[in-house]
């Protein structure tokens, strides 16, 4: 039975309830390095364009970055820029300087470390707008007024959708003041229907940052105001008639903001909301990653550890709306990497026609369609076999007079994990070749063909410990001690094979 990956029940399931041109939309906010719940704010709507577009559907994907938003905590990873950082906290995100000094903005910097990702996972991004470029070309303007007509009826629906109490001065937008520059801390006590005049005040306490206590006024023509998350997420749907969105848990439950932007969609503006679809979160030993609390790697980091085509697949692979769990160790990664590599392999043999799609088992079509979205990366090597060389010989150069050349990335790869301290414990050692080694380990190797590879190497251990009647783990223990003078080691069989069994065969005086 055919099994079908969710991004083509999502993609089904607007086909059946939208019409051409399609419109997937999504956006992020710029607030500190984008991490893994940030890849799949532009992941998971890429590959539903793409499964659109290879169905040869009219469609179009847009993806907002809403740097308009409020600077509301400084990561832990940026605590040492604190004096820089902190009197800007409550403005908009394009509005705080750069630390860095390299872009125009915070806001700006971390959209640009973004960009980088989207480009080395290969993610095809067709129109990327700026959230204050669409207020500054009036997009929003006409919803503010929308709002504020319908005053009464949309705080009743924010109120209820949301389940809060608002405060009796709740307005749908947030003025920039014009003495602080802050957005956070302003509250409207004046508008006009008419022309769109209003006035504010500057004197909110969010407890993070404080008020200016100014007092001043504008036009939203000006396009100095920001409509509330939770109106604004509708209006740039409605006027960008999107036809489908999805969002992560927190969103997508009861009370979220997705409640809320259905209820606008039917309510005010008298039309069909998007199809919703909703996914997990992204988890690190347990907990939600977070950028402000700085922990796990960032998804730079990431990409210096695994192919971009791995990282997609760990996001691709479980069901949309499971929570994803990620640790940083090394051997996830390389359990990771081994599922992806066997995933690969029934992807290729399917391809080939030497396996139907059909027969595999429920999670190997998934694997498997995951892997086909993901893309193919192929290793010439396996990691655990060059951590293996490099230990052994230290140098590349030495390493690939041994070997055929290695692609530079896999180079970078090894080499990375060298300075993450990723390497397992086990692949840390030295050829140290006994002196007086032990019968069994001679007469074990006199029994080996020089040119027998890792896997029949690996194998034999068994075969001979069984034929000398002695436990597997005992015999593994006494190669390891007359190879590296050590009780374990990386996989025997590996080992062996990198250090050459002619090489061992002489320095181990076996005839």
């Amino acid at each position: 039975m055919k099994v079908s990956h969710w991004v083509e029940d999502i993609a089904e399931e607007m086909l059946s309830k939208k019409k051409e041109p399609y419109v997937i939309n999504s956006g992020m906010t710029t607030s500190g390095n984008p991490h893994l719940g940030t890849v799949c704010e532009f992941l998971y709507p890429s590959v539903i364009y793409s499964y659109l577009k290879a169905q040869n559907k009219k469609v179009n994907f847009y993806f907002e970055i809403d740097i308009m938003d409020a600077f509301d905590s400084i990561p832990e990873n940026l605590k040492h820029f604190k004096t820089i950082l902190e009197p800007h906290l409550g403005k908009p995100l394009c509005f705080v300087p750069d630390p860095f000094d390299t872009s125009n903005s915070y806001g700006e910097h971390f959209l640009n470390e973004a960009l980088e990702i989207i480009k080395e996972l290969d993610i095809e991004m067709p129109q990327i707008f700026k959230a204050q470029d669409l207020y500054a070309k009036g997009y929003y303007d006409k919803y503010v007024f929308i709002y504020f007509n319908n005053l009464d009826k949309v705080k009743e629906i924010v109120e209820n959708s949301s389940m809060r109490k608002l405060p009796d001065d709740w307005s749908p937008i947030m003025p920039i003041c014009d003495r602080c520059g802050k957005i956070a801390t302003t509250r409207v006590t004046t508008f006009s229907s008419e022309d769109g005049y209003y006035e504010y005040v500057c004197d909110k306490d969010i407890k993070y940052t404080k008020g200016c206590n100014n007092s001043s006024s504008g036009y939203i023509k000006e396009h100095n105001y920001k409509i509330t998350w939770r109106l604004d997420w509708p209006a740039r749907q409605h006027f960008l008639n999107v036809s489908i969105e999805g969002a992560g848990v927190d969103h997508m439950t009861k009370g979220g903001s997705w409640d809320t932007a259905k209820l606008i969609h039917e309510k005010i503006f008298n039309s069909d909301p998007p199809v919703a679809y909703r996914y997990g979160f992204i988890m690190l030993e347990g907990k939600k990653y977070s950028k402000s609390k700085g922990k796990g790697f960032t998804v730079k980091e990431l990409l210096e550890i695994i192919p971009p085509q791995i990282l997609k697949y760990a996001l691709l692979k479980p069901d949309i709306q499971e929570n994803i769990e990620f640790k940083d160790t090394n051997y996830f990664f390389l359990t990771l990497i081994e599922d992806y590599i066997k995933s690969l392999e029934l992807l290729d043999a399917v391809e080939k026609k030497e396996l139907a799609y059909e027969n595999l088992k429920r999670n190997q079509q998934k694997n498997v369609a995951a892997v086909k979205i993901s893309g193919k990366f192929y290793y010439k090597y396996s990691l655990q076999e060059l951590f293996i060389y490099k230990s052994l010989y230290k140098d590349w150069k030495i390493i690939e007079q041994i070997t055929n050349p290695i692609e530079e990335k896999l180079k970078f790869y090894v080499d990375s994990w060298s300075q993450k301290n990723l390497i397992p414990e086990e692949y840390f050692f030295e050829y140290k070749p006994s002196s007086n080694p032990h019968l069994l380990v001679k007469e074990f190797f006199a029994n080996i063909s020089e040119s027998a590879d890792a896997l029949e190497i690996h194998n034999k251990v068994f075969e001979f410990s069984k034929s000398k009647n002695i436990q597997p783990n005992e015999m593994f223990k006494l190669l390891y001690n007359d190879l590296i003078g050590k009780d374990k080691g990386p996989k025997l069989g590996k080992l062996v094979f990198a250090i050459g069994i002619k090489k061992i065969k002489k320095d181990l005086n076996v005839e």
